[in-house]
């Protein structure tokens, strides 16, 4: 996980020396065929480093795709993109749903729900019992080669996508766009929540979808195995997708600012319950469980969709924020994962410390956007758009017509 995350981190880095270069399509085609490749090899090397290589790889390409995407978007909507970012961050819960349905069936089914004691390893005793356990062979590999398949059928629509209009997306400068310019302490300001907001919220949704099943697995009181883990996971992302659905819908008709106060509040509630309740009940492990889900999912939209309802993300702000959060998605292996194991709680508590210091970044973000310049610079933004918008249809009438 922490290679995976250095990958990404180093892919925030290098992105906008690449994109700079590079055609985006073909970028994000490549990033993807690389990342393909590395899931169906994870499996199958045996060697440790080779699994660092593999998961380095892939953390830089996703970091990659995620930068030349989001660009992509806003160069094909526009002032529409809000809706479109809410989507395709959508299409993340969809995976996150398919992926513990599908790995489930290959998992080993005799596995020890906690590891040993250390305590009694050199007694003879114990090394023959341990010796005694049933086998069983892993399939997992299956479940990574179905992943990464699924990765190579998406290069080819990219390159179709190309096929169709090599043209290299990037965000495009009109002659009028300076009146309409931002201060650059505001653009950098904009950026900076925006970073804080996402980075917070990514170290919360990383922490919980890597470790809700070991912390269900390792907490006494509650009764769970390793299968019924898995569908809790499926549980928490089925929840994820069901938000980022009333997201993408909610997005058309109401203000983001509306739906980073509402979500902010659900995921505050759920985390305060979980962390209060969870330790004697199954029960509140399934619901908390699916409101943490329903109240983290659009944390990622809403930053983004937030922002770039005042400033154009570009390359270089998208790498910005992806080196960010990448450095986030580090913390919860590097602060949760050595106690896990032997302390379970300690995910509901830093969950909550995470939660409150996010709560606090979104009432900066509605503070700050009160700011009557900024008010003034949104309206005069949307008005440009329209015009640029309907001057371009006239163009292409009359070039039509011509």
């Amino acid at each position: 996980m922490t290679t995976r995350a250095v990958g990404s981190v180093f892919g925030g880095f290098a992105g906008n020396l690449i994109f700079s270069r590079m055609n985006t399509q073909l970028v994000i085609a490549a990033c993807i065929f690389a990342s393909g490749v590395s899931v169906i090899l994870t499996p199958v090397l045996k060697q440790l480093i080779y699994l660092h290589v593999t998961n380095f790889v892939c953390g830089m390409t996703m970091s990659f795709t995620e930068i030349g995407a989001h660009v992509w978007i806003q160069v094909l909507w526009k002032e529409k993109s809000g809706p479109i970012l809410q989507l395709y961050n959508l299409i993340f819960g969809v995976g996150g749903i398919i992926a513990p349905l599908i790995c489930e069936p290959f998992l080993s089914p005799h596995v020890l729900k906690r590891a040993p004691d250390l305590e009694g390893f050199l007694d003879p005793e114990s090394i023959t019992e341990a010796s005694l356990l049933p086998e069983s062979k892993s399939r997992v590999s299956v479940a990574y080669a179905i992943m990464g398949t699924v990765f190579l059928a998406n290069v080819v629509s990219i390159l179709l996508s190309y096929c169709v209009d090599k043209t290299n997306p990037v965000p495009e400068k009109s002659p009028d766009s300076a009146a309409v310019e931002l201060p650059k302490k505001m653009r950098y300001m904009i950026v900076f929540l925006t970073t804080t907001y996402i980075s917070f919220g990514v170290v919360s949704e990383v922490g919980l979808a890597n470790y809700i099943p070991t912390f269900v697995l390792r907490t006494e009181g509650l009764d769970f195995t390793k299968s019924s883990a898995a569908y809790l996971s499926s549980v928490f992302w089925s929840s994820y997708t069901l938000s980022r659905v009333v997201t993408t819908g909610l997005s058309f008709v109401v203000d983001v600012s509306k739906l980073i106060m509402g979500f902010q509040s659900i995921l505050l509630f759920a985390s305060i319950f979980m962390a209060v309740f969870i330790k004697n009940s199954t029960l509140v492990a399934w619901v908390g469980s699916a409101f943490l889900g329903f109240g983290i999912a659009p944390c990622f939209g809403n930053g983004t969709v937030w922002a770039v309802k005042y400033i154009t993300l570009t390359h270089n702000c998208m790498c910005i924020i992806m080196v960010s959060i990448c450095i986030g998605a580090t913390l919860p292996a590097l602060v949760i994962g050595p106690f896990i194991d032997t302390k379970p709680m300690s995910l509901m508590y830093g969950q909550v410390g995470v939660v409150i210091v996010l709560s606090l970044c979104a009432v900066l973000m509605l503070i700050y956007e009160r700011n009557p310049r900024l008010r003034e610079h949104h309206r005069k933004r949307r008005a440009g758009d329209s015009d640029t918008g309907e001057a371009k249809t006239l163009n292409t009438i009359e070039n039509a017509q011509g």
